[in-house]
This record gives C-alpha cells, sequence and structure tokens, in this order.
C-alpha cells in the first residue's frame, strides 16, 4: 500500500511540475512568437557592370530605370537588349503599323510603345507593353473596361512628340504634332484607356516639355507643362507656377513624391533649380544654385530627386547634392539608378555611383 501510495504522489508532482512548465512557456515564449511582427526583407539587386555591344548606326537609345535592359534602333527595327549578357529580342509592330514611340515606364522593365496605324476608317496611335522579362508584347487593355489604349487622329501627318507616364496613377499623356501647321495637342488617356485632349491644349504652338504628378487620391493626376511663348511652367486648367524673381523658366522634371523641378534659365542656359509640391507655395520651394549654367537636356533627376549634371566635353557626370563626380568614357548614352551609362568603341559601358 506504501508502495502504490508513493507513485501516486510522485507521479502526481511530476505532472504538475510538467504543467508546469508547459505553462510558463506557452505564456512567455510561445506569446512572444505569437505577438511577433515579421519585418519584410527588401532585397536590392546588385549593381553589375554591363556586358553588351551595340551595332554600328543604333540610334534613339533609351534605358530601363534599373539598367537591365536597353532599347535602341537599327535600320529602323526596335531591339531590346539585356545588359548583362547582351542577349537581344527583335520587336516587332502590327500588321501595317509603325513604331511611332517608345519609352520605359517608370522604375519598371516594361517598354511602352505607341505604334500608329492606318485603315479605311481612319489613322490610329495605339499603344502596347513590351514585357523583357518575359520577352512578351501585348495590347494595352483596360482592366475593367477592356478598352484597348488608342488615339484617332485626324491627318496621317500626325506624329508623336512627347510622351509621360505615370507609375503612381497609371495615366498616359500622349503631345501629338502636325506637320501642316506645326501645331500640337496633348491627350490623356487614363487607366480606363479613355483618350480625351487636355483642356486649354488643342492644337497650340506653345507646348514644349510635359510631365504629370499626383494632384491627391480624389482629384487623380495633372497635366504639367511648359507654355514656350511665355517662358513659364503651367498646370492644366490652372495659373503658371509663379517662382520669386525668376523670369524664364523651364520644367526639368517630376519625382515619385510628386515634387516638381524648374530650371530658371538665364541666357538658355539653367543657373538655379527649384522644386516642390503644387500643393506648397512656389515662394516657400527649395533651390539648388548650380556651379555651373548648364543646358536644360544636361540635368537629369531620378524617380527620388537625385539631381545629376554631366559636361559631355570633360566626360563628367556631378552629383549635385555631394558634389561627387564620376567620369566616364565614350559617348554619353543615360544615367540610370546604379550609374551612368556610355558607348565607348561600341560597346556599352557603365560607372557605378558609390
Amino acid at each position: 500500500m506504501r508502495k502504490l501510495r508513493n507513485y501516486v504522489v510522485w507521479t502526481l508532482i511530476a505532472a504538475v511540475i510538467e504543467f508546469s512548465v508547459f505553462y510558463y512557456v506557452d505564456n512567455n515564449n510561445f506569446k512572444s512568437v505569437g505577438s511577433y511582427k515579421e519585418t519584410p526583407i527588401v532585397v536590392k539587386k546588385a549593381s553589375k557592370k554591363f556586358k553588351i555591344s551595340i551595332p554600328n548606326g543604333a540610334a534613339f537609345m533609351k534605358m530601363s530605370d534599373d539598367g537591365n535592359y536597353i532599347s535602341y534602333y537599327v535600320d529602323g527595327n526596335l531591339k531590346v537588349a539585356d545588359t548583362s549578357n547582351g542577349n537581344v529580342d527583335n520587336v516587332q509592330p502590327a500588321n501595317n503599323a509603325s513604331i511611332a514611340l517608345t519609352s520605359w515606364a517608370p522604375g519598371s522593365d516594361i517598354l511602352s510603345i505607341v505604334e500608329k496605324s492606318s485603315d479605311s476608317s481612319g489613322t490610329y496611335m495605339k499603344m502596347y507593353s513590351y514585357n523583357a522579362d518575359k520577352k512578351e508584347k501585348t495590347e494595352r487593355i483596360a482592366n475593367d473596361t477592356k478598352k484597348i489604349a488608342k488615339i484617332e487622329v485626324s491627318r496621317k501627318s500626325d506624329k508623336i512628340v512627347d510622351v509621360s507616364e505615370s507609375s503612381q496613377t497609371g495615366s498616359f499623356y500622349l503631345k501629338i504634332g502636325t506637320a501642316q501647321n506645326n501645331t500640337e495637342a496633348i491627350y490623356r488617356v487614363n487607366i480606363m484607356n479613355e483618350p480625351q485632349i487636355v483642356d486649354g491644349t488643342e492644337w497650340k504652338t506653345n507646348i514644349g516639355k510635359i510631365n504629370q504628378f499626383k494632384l491627391d487620391e480624389k482629384s487623380g493626376d495633372l497635366l504639367v507643362y511648359e507654355d514656350t511663348n511665355k517662358n513659364k511652367v503651367k498646370v492644366e486648367g490652372r495659373n503658371s507656377i509663379s517662382l520669386p524673381d525668376v523670369e524664364k523658366q523651364c520644367l526639368l522634371s517630376v519625382d515619385d513624391d510628386n515634387n516638381i523641378y524648374i530650371g530658371s534659365v538665364v541666357d538658355n542656359k539653367v543657373t538655379q533649380i527649384y522644386y516642390g509640391t503644387y500643393q506648397t507655395s512656389a515662394s516657400k520651394w527649395q533651390s539648388i544654385k548650380l556651379d555651373s549654367p548648364a543646358d536644360a537636356s544636361d540635368i537629369f533627376i531620378n524617380n527620388i530627386g537625385k539631381i545629376y549634371t554631366v559636361d559631355n566635353l570633360k566626360g563628367i557626370v556631378t552629383d549635385t547634392s555631394t558634389k561627387k563626380t564620376y567620369k566616364f568614357n565614350g559617348t554619353f548614352v543615360q544615367i540610370y539608378d546604379d550609374g551612368v551609362a556610355s558607348l565607348d568603341d561600341g560597346k556599352l559601358v557603365n560607372i557605378l555611383f558609390k
């Protein structure tokens, strides 16, 4: 009997100890695991040196923002090449169409393509997307309306002059010009692929560079463009942006935070850059004075607002905020996220930013 009693007692003691241990672990360690918030790991693609040759006579070279791909034309044919290995894909237009314009979508490896075609019903500008990773070209079709993105133009001589595409709103702006009377109009194609001419831009002679910014969640995007007659930068349906003591303006860029970048032009050179959001009074915008006046075409502003200037004669790119310089060889091609690309003796080469 005593042995049985002792067995029962020790069994109960063991059970109490085991329960206590599980209770402690469950209310401490397991509780902390249950309340743990996982932090996503963002892996940035490693910067790399380019390994690619570009054929003689290649024209209209454009790189994706990440530098993974470059598009160019050879004998009128559109090519897209992988900069890491030089593999080239031929991108063909649709039947009875010609490629009118290409532009890399911001922050992606998607090449936006506008093709021009004519048939018995009229002349059209039709939009496609080419996925460089998948090597697939598809029509731009709205998810909701299933409409194809295209614009009917009134003259066969009409051509695409400029383009702006937003990664934030999905809107697409096309500046279409005609050779007949040197006038231009800007079309907006929204995310539902519904094209319309932007008010105030109907076949004008004073439209310069175009871009767009996101006004707010309710109002969506707005067009911003140069009024070349007045040397001002305008926002659609609104007055010109008034910068104190700046007589002549040029539009430089818009970044992902919707900051508009405007150059102060003196003797056809940009001497100072002003930037801020449209919601902020222009008198409170920030500015940066360039060490040396530069052509607007030699100023590059990336999606996060880094400003670079290019001196083609010296082969130098300058980061205007840090004053750090990068020497490149050959002919300048483009600044991309991680560096500067140039064409040197038939090779596309790059210098990585540090």
